[in-house]
C-alpha cells in the first residue's frame, strides 16, 4: 500500500471513529508472580492442529513440550481449547478432553512455562469444514435464521462475510429469549474449565474468546453494546470461583487486528485486591498476512501501537499480544516482525506467536521437528521476571544488544533475564549494572540460560545492560 493510501485509509477510520486515539501515560502494567516481580512472556500458540483433530488435541508431545522452554526460552503457551469439545452435546461436557488438555498443561508446568487457556473460535464452528481450521461452537449451537454456509471461499477469512456466519455471531451475541441460552452454555463451558485449572499453578488466566466477530453490527456498535456486556458476564461468573488467575480480554478482530482504534471500552473486575485483566490483541498488516513483502513502512505498526497503548492505559491493563506471526520464508517479514516485536517491547509485556505447527511457513519448525533458521527471530534476551516496576527494556537483533530500566519497589527477589548465550553470544557476553560496584551481584546458570541478577534495594532506579 502506498503512503498516500495509507493517508487517506488513516483518515477514513479517525472519521468513523469520531477521533483518532489521545495521548495517553507513559505507564504500563504487567502481570506478577508471587513474589511480586514483573513478568514478560515470550512463547507460542500450541494445538491450532486441534482444530481438525477428532480429539481436539494437536501433535505435541511431552518432550516438545519442554523443548520451548529448553531450546527457545520461552516461558508460555497459548493452549488452545473448544466450545464443540467441552460440551459437544447441550449439557455433555467432555471430561475426557478435559483429561487431555489438562495432560498438556502439566508438561508444560513441569517445564516452567505458563499457560494461557484461549477459549478459541474462527468462523463460529468446526461444522463449516470447507473454511480451513474452522472451529468453536457445537453444532447444536449454530443458529443461522435459514441461510447455509456456501463452500469455496477463499482467502478464508472473507467468509465472516457470509449470511449464515454472520447470522450465527448476532444470535449469539443477541443475549434475548430465544438465544440467551447459548451466552449461558458458552459461560457453563468457560466455568468447566475454570473448575479445573483454577488450582493448578501452572496456569496463568483465560484467554475469553478467540478474535470476536460482531456479525451482521457495524463497527462502533458491537464492542460496546454486544462485546463488552458478554464479557463482563463471563468475567463476573469466573470470580464467582476463580478469583486469583488472570483473565485476558480480545478487542473485535475486524480492522483492530490492522491497527484501527477499538471501541470496548473498560471492564470491571469483582475481585477482592484490585483487578486481574490483561488487554490481549492480536496484530496482523493484511499484505504481509497475505504472504506479500513488507516494503518497510512501519506505517501499520505505529498505528497499532499507538491505539493499543492508549486502549490498555484506560483499563490500567497490562498489554500481551494474543496471535502476531506469518510466513517466515520471505527475510523482508523477518524484517517486518523484527520491527513489530520491537513496538511490543516498548508498550507491552509480552507476545503469543501464531503459531507452533510443524511444517508451516508461520512456524519455527520443521515437518521434522527439526529448527528452522528462523527461529533466532523469537529467540531473544528479554527479562522473564523482574524485580521491580519496568520503565523500558530493548533488544537488538542485530547486535545482540540488550538493556532494561526498572524502578525499584521493595520487592525482595532477583531479576531474571534469559540470555541465549549458546546462540547469540558464543563469544560470551559482558553485564553492567547502574548500581554501585559491589552492591548488586549476578549468577547465570548455563543449562537454562538464565542471569539472575540482586540489585542494591537502596538505588531508586536500575539499569541491567547484556552485551
Amino acid at each position: 500500500m502506498h503512503r498516500t493510501q495509507r493517508i487517506l485509509a488513516t483518515a477514513l477510520v479517525c472519521a468513523l471513529a469520531a477521533a483518532c486515539q489521545p495521548n495517553t501515560s507513559e505507564r504500563r502494567y504487567f502481570l506478577t508472580d508471587d513474589q511480586g516481580r514483573a513478568l514478560v512472556l515470550h512463547g507460542v500458540n500450541v494445538d491450532s492442529d486441534g482444530k481438525g483433530n477428532p480429539l481436539g488435541t494437536g501433535w505435541i508431545t511431552e518432550p516438545q513440550a519442554h523443548r520451548l522452554a529448553e531450546d527457545w526460552g520461552m516461558n508460555v503457551v497459548r493452549q488452545l481449547v473448544f466450545w464443540s469439545r467441552i460440551e459437544p452435546e447441550k449439557d455433555a461436557f467432555d471430561e475426557a478432553y478435559l483429561d487431555r488438555v489438562a495432560e498438556r498443561v502439566q508438561w508444560y508446568a513441569d517445564a516452567g512455562i505458563g499457560v494461557i487457556l484461549d477459549f478459541h473460535q474462527d468462523l463460529y464452528t468446526n461444522q463449516w469444514n470447507g473454511a480451513v481450521g474452522s472451529n468453536g461452537a457445537p453444532p447444536w449451537a449454530i443458529r443461522t435464521n435459514g441461510h447455509a454456509y456456501e463452500e469455496g471461499i477463499t482467502p478464508w477469512w472473507l467468509n465472516y462475510l457470509q449470511p449464515a456466519v454472520q447470522a450465527a455471531f448476532d444470535n449469539f451475541f443477541d443475549y434475548t429469549d430465544p438465544n440467551k441460552d447459548l451466552q449461558d452454555h458458552y459461560v457453563l463451558s468457560v466455568l468447566r474449565i475454570v473448575d479445573r485449572f483454577k488450582d493448578h499453578p501452572g496456569v496463568l488466566g483465560y484467554d475469553l474468546m478467540n478474535e470476536p466477530f460482531g456479525g451482521s453490527a457495524s463497527y462502533g456498535l458491537f464492542e460496546g453494546t454486544k462485546l463488552a456486556p458478554f464479557y463482563q458476564r463471563v468475567i463476573n461468573a469466573i470470580r464467582a470461583v476463580d478469583t486469583d488467575k488472570w483473565i485476558f480480554y480480545e478487542p473485535q478482530a475486524l480492522g483492530v487486528n490492522f491497527g484501527i482504534p477499538s471501541k470496548l471500552g473498560t471492564l470491571t473486575d469483582p475481585r477482592p485486591g484490585g483487578q486481574r485483566l490483561a488487554y490481549f490483541p492480536h496484530f496482523y498488516q493484511p499484505d504481509v498476512h497475505e504472504g506479500g513483502p513488507w516494503d518497510g513502512d512501519t506505517f501499520f505498526i505505529d498505528w497499532w501501537e499507538r491505539n493499543r497503548k492508549y486502549e490498555a492505559s484506560i483499563q490500567d491493563a497490562p498489554l500481551l499480544v494474543g496471535e502476531v506471526g506469518g510466513s517466515l520464508s520471505d527475510p523482508t517479514h523477518v524484517d517486518h516482525f523484527n520491527a513489530f516485536l520491537a513496538a511490543i517491547d516498548r508498550i507491552g509485556s509480552g507476545w503469543t506467536w501464531w503459531d507452533h505447527t510443524p511444517g508451516s511457513d508461520w512456524s519455527i519448525i520443521n515437518a521434522d521437528l527439526s529448527e528452522r533458521p528462523q527461529a533466532d527471530l523469537l529467540v531473544r534476551t528479554y527479562p522473564r521476571r523482574v524485580a521491580g516496576d519496568p520503565v523500558s527494556y530493548a533488544f537488538d537483533p542485530a547486535s545482540k544488544d540488550f538493556e532494561l530500566v526498572f524502578k525499584e519497589t521493595g520487592v525482595v527477589a532477583p531479576t531474571e533475564i534469559y540470555v541465549p548465550a549458546a546462540r547469540a553470544y558464543p563469544g560470551g557476553f559482558d553485564v553492567t549494572v547502574s548500581d554501585p560496584s559491589g552492591a548488586w551481584s549476578m549468577s547465570f546458570d548455563a543449562a537454562a540460560e538464565i542471569l539472575t541478577v540482586m540489585t542494591d534495594p537502596t538505588q531508586a532506579e536500575h539499569t541491567i545492560r547484556v552485551t
